[in-house]
């Protein structure tokens, strides 16, 4: 565990071209099936609903797939930091409850970035854990912007840097956009276009005057 943590962390110093993230994924099975030692179940039918299960006394083996093999379709090179203009204490203090480093700019700084342009979110029909989730699409493009003091800096190079990436690139299926955590900064009040993902991506390193988060 620690020699992943310290790959992690150094690759993460100056990403190259061939350290991506997964942003479509295949998931397969492994090649030999598991055996899960269990009980019949008993099927009981009802008018309204989903029947109901219940197990019997009587035991089983079950042998089935095990979908634990994922398969990048599409993927996209990890930044070397992620920056987050907004003065919201909501987001940082989920990411430090992940166990994230978060930093702060002490200066500005102007930074040739890429942004996620939204061109469309979809969410779900259905709720789920308190959440209509997301579908969003967009493109990516190349700005150089000015962030100012207070701008928050998520590094790649921490241990738990492929965290970062899954809760904050805009295309993670599991991360902080899919979960409604960005709605209110990328639907306008007035107006039909949406606004820019408010998470950007320094791809390369750069001398920084930053503070930690704690």
């Amino acid at each position: 565990m620690a020699e992943a943590d310290r790959k992690t962390t150094e690759r993460g110093l100056d990403p190259s071209e061939e350290d991506t993230f997964g942003v479509e994924i295949d998931i397969k099975p492994l090649e030999e099936n598991i055996t899960i030692q269990g009980w019949e179940m008993e099927v009981i039918s009802r008018e309204q609903g989903w029947p109901q299960i219940k197990k019997t006394e009587k035991k089983k083996t079950y042998t089935l797939p095990y979908f634990a093999h994922f398969i990048p379709k599409r993927s996209i090179p990890l930044p070397y930091a992620y920056l987050i203009p907004l003065s919201d204490s909501a987001i940082t203090d989920i990411l430090l409850a992940h166990g994230l480093t978060v930093e702060r700019l002490a200066e500005p700084a102007m930074l040739e970035v890429e942004s996620f342009r939204v061109d469309e979110i979809k969410s779900a029909s259905r709720l789920y854990q308190g959440h209509y989730l997301n579908e969003v699409k967009g493109e990516y493009k190349t700005e150089e912007r000015e962030f100012p003091p207070g701008t928050f800096l998520i590094p790649a190079a921490q241990p738990l840097g492929r965290l970062a990436s899954c809760l904050l690139e805009a295309e993670s299926d599991d991360g902080l956009l899919v979960w409604n955590i960005f709605d209110r900064y990328l639907v306008p009040q007035w107006g039909r276009q949406f606004q820019v993902y408010p998470v950007y991506r320094l791809r390369k390193p750069v001398y920084l005057a930053k503070e930690k988060v704690d």
